[in-house]
């Protein structure tokens, strides 16, 4: 019996039809959704911001025109990070869920239920936390959670003052009812380094918070999207 002709990328029309697609366009445009997201954003980054010690302010101004002209020179202590986030989290969280929209008019978010993401160089996780509120989005106009419960996060971070916000943001962030369930970043990114990134299956742990050395951890092989947060 002679098999019917299927489209290389007929597969993507699994979980949504190419007009479905073009409704969850409109739907985002109509209703302002990433403006919702930005809205929610704000209201967290408020709650952290009222969480930093008045004693410290004066130092974190005079952080601000490091991370606006010497972004990719500095090493991002504690000041250096409040000032980056108060200066970029919001502008480039709104600017990323719009390179995400633009992915998913090629159909990339569609492959699969589970997509594999790591961010190099996430910085405080703004283009994580985009994409966690894209694929959120998705399943809030199909009322389903397909995708919400089964994305696979990670990336690539040397600063601990970063891995700190993420851990102490995400908490704030998961008390949020629509975040119930979704695995946020938090502090726990495999790689230090970029010189660190393997896809042979596993590596040599050197993680400070895990006991142990020379611990194997398992990570995966390939990503379906690689996305930098671009600090400059």
């Amino acid at each position: 019996m002679k098999q019917e002709y299927q489209a290389p990328n007929a597969h993507r029309d699994k979980f949504m039809k190419p007009q479905e697609r073009k409704n969850f366009l409109r739907w985002i445009e109509e209703n302002e959704i990433f403006l919702e997201g930005v809205s929610i954003h704000k209201k967290v980054l408020l709650k952290w911001f009222n969480q930093i010690p008045i004693e410290i302010y004066s130092e974190i101004c005079e952080c601000m025109e490091d991370v606006v002209g010497r972004c990719d020179e500095i090493e991002y202590n504690v000041y250096q990070v409040c000032a980056y986030v108060i200066n970029h989290f919001l502008d480039r969280y709104y600017r990323s869920l719009l390179i995400y929209q633009e992915l998913f008019k090629t159909g990339l978010f569609l492959k699969r239920e589970q997509l594999r993401v790591i961010d190099i160089g996430t910085g405080p996780g703004i283009m994580l936390y985009a994409y966690l509120d894209f694929i959120r989005f998705l399943d809030k106009y199909q009322n389903k959670q397909i995708y919400q419960m089964n994305n696979e996060i990670d990336y690539v971070e040397q600063s601990e003052g970063f891995r700190v916000f993420m851990h102490k943001y995400s908490e704030i962030l998961m008390m949020e009812s629509d975040y119930k369930g979704i695995m946020l970043p938090f502090h726990n990114g495999t790689y230090y380094d970029a010189t660190e990134l393997n896809f042979s299956g596993k590596r040599l742990g050197s993680q400070p918070w895990r006991s142990g050395s020379g611990l194997e951890i398992f990570v995966r092989k390939s990503f379906d999207i690689i996305v930098n947060n671009g600090r400059s």
